[in-house]
């Protein structure tokens, strides 16, 4: 049950006042509800913001000027709140004007407390105050009006409960010297770099198969994918639903010359041909012509050895052991990616470019890494409980 006042906030002056109680607040919990099915940006439908005592439901659609948030967002003195926050923080940029600061998110907050990695908000709720939330309307459009009452409440709970597990998350994180790591790791949400659009030059390489092709391939490809983030972007579709990756790579290898060509390529149907095929004929055209060097380099597959994909393995396994140890979600200490490159250059190792080697995680398991690789400790399991576990090698 919902105790505060909820407002639902569909003009101005009812955001102008809002902001005024947000302004006295330490904290606020903030949440964000969209669509994101076809459109190139997503679609926002909601902003949820809570304090203890008040929550505001703030329509998009029927306010002028969001930008009237951005004080509260950017307020030292107001942490925002968060659940998973990596959404949500680009779509407030986006709407708002800013990038919140300083943020706490709850999801990491957990991981840091040995809950879990990526643990959901009802998960939360129910851990931490007992409450089972419904999960009726985590699909549903959030753009029509108006919102039934089922999706009111829905917004209303994700904010409400959520201030209240920050106040239980604080206190678990400062009872175990971990609140400095935690707040650490929020400020990586915060960095403008994290959001930042890809060079329309660049969009290639994320175009499944690309890294199969030569580089005569790779340049009409480039055009190609140039032309069609602006095609999207100008339609505001997805840019899958111009034209589909598998379609474009197909015709980087073939290079048709003309739209009958064209037509046999597979994913390029009628409504492709139709409004896009001379458009593509002129892509490839510029491409086969662009000359050597202004060809893309191929990049190289990052092939591990046998023995050193092992070695990472092992390195992995003393990370989870100290993890179990230590209650800290594993993917918080090291990925196994940074492990992998961590092994390409071992022994020789500059430890600023390994997050594992700095900091509090230098402290936890950088150095046991280290003795791992060295063979100076040894990765066993637990005979009863299954668990690993790290000890001397002499």
């Amino acid at each position: 049950m919902i105790a505060e006042t909820t407002t639902y906030i569909d003009n101005q002056d009812a955001l102008i006042d809002f902001v005024s109680i947000l302004s006295r607040a330490e904290a606020c919990a903030i949440d964000t509800e969209f669509v994101w099915e076809r459109t190139y940006s997503p679609a926002l439908g909601l902003i949820q913001i809570a304090t203890e005592s008040q929550i505001g439901l703030i329509d998009p659609l029927a306010v002028s000027d969001l930008s009237v948030l951005r004080p509260i967002l950017e307020d030292p003195s107001i942490v925002k709140v968060f659940h998973a926050a990596g959404m949500d923080i680009p779509i407030l940029r986006d709407s708002v004007g800013c990038i919140p600061s300083p943020v706490f998110d709850s999801q990491i907050a957990a991981a840091f407390l040995g809950i879990g990695s990526q643990v959901s908000y009802s998960f939360l709720v129910d851990h931490y105050l007992d409450v089972t939330l419904e999960k009726s309307e985590t699909i549903t459009d959030w753009v029509r009006r108006p919102l039934t009452d089922k999706q009111i409440k829905y917004a209303a709970e994700d904010v409400h409960y959520l201030i209240r597990v920050y106040g239980k998350l604080i206190s678990e994180l400062e009872g175990r010297g971990r609140l400095e790591w935690a707040e650490e790791e929020f400020l990586g949400l915060i960095n403008p770099d994290k959001y930042s659009d890809t060079d329309p030059a660049e969009l290639f390489w994320n175009v499944k198969r690309a890294g199969s092709l030569p580089g005569r391939d790779l340049v009409i490809l480039r055009e190609m994918t140039i032309w069609r983030d602006k095609e999207a972007r100008r339609r505001d579709l997805r840019p899958q639903f111009i034209i589909r990756d598998e379609a474009l790579v197909d015709i980087a290898k073939s290079r048709p010359a003309s739209t009958q060509r064209l037509s046999s390529i597979r994913g390029v149907g009628d409504r492709v041909l139709a409004r896009y095929g001379h458009t593509l004929i002129e892509l490839v055209n510029k491409g086969v012509n662009a000359p050597d060097d202004q060809w893309p380099t191929p990049r190289p597959r990052k092939r591990i050895s046998p023995l050193k994909a092992a070695a990472s393995d092992l390195a992995w396994a003393s990370i989870v052991s100290r993890a179990v140890e230590a209650e800290i979600a594993p993917d918080l200490l090291a990925t196994k990616s940074e492990l992998k490159n961590l092994v390409e250059v071992y022994p020789e190792l500059n430890g600023s470019k390994f997050r594992m080697m700095t900091g509090w995680r230098k402290e936890i398991i950088g150095e046991q890494v280290l003795q791992v690789m060295a063979g100076e400790l040894a990765v066993g399991v637990h005979p009863k409980t299954g668990v690993f576990f790290v000890k001397s090698s002499t």
